[in-house]
């Protein structure tokens, strides 16, 4: 953040992901079709790329096939957690 902070102070503009260029020019092209949303899809165009700066990476999960077909089969809790006893009867 501090990065961004210095950037801003002197002028130096930090290289734009794809993905967030792409989104911004999305907004543009909505903020001249809707002038009633100009001032909110402004505000957003500039945070995105402020809030897409320091993106830390996707945590990566490491289960093998098996496990994942039992996952989605509902035979292991999505969370690997063990499902708790309920004291209500009706569950």
């Amino acid at each position: 953040m501090a990065g961004g902070f210095l950037r801003q102070w002197f002028g130096k503009s930090p290289p734009m992901r794809p993905d967030v260029a792409e989104a911004i020019g999305e907004l543009d092209r909505a903020s001249q079709d809707r002038p009633t949303l100009k001032d909110s899809l402004e505000l957003l165009r500039k945070l995105l790329p402020v809030l897409y700066e320091n993106r830390p990476p996707a945590p990566s999960v490491a289960i093998s096939p098996v496990e994942g077909q039992a996952r989605l089969a509902g035979v292991i809790p999505p969370l690997g957690c063990e499902s708790q006893p309920h004291d209500d009867p009706a569950h």
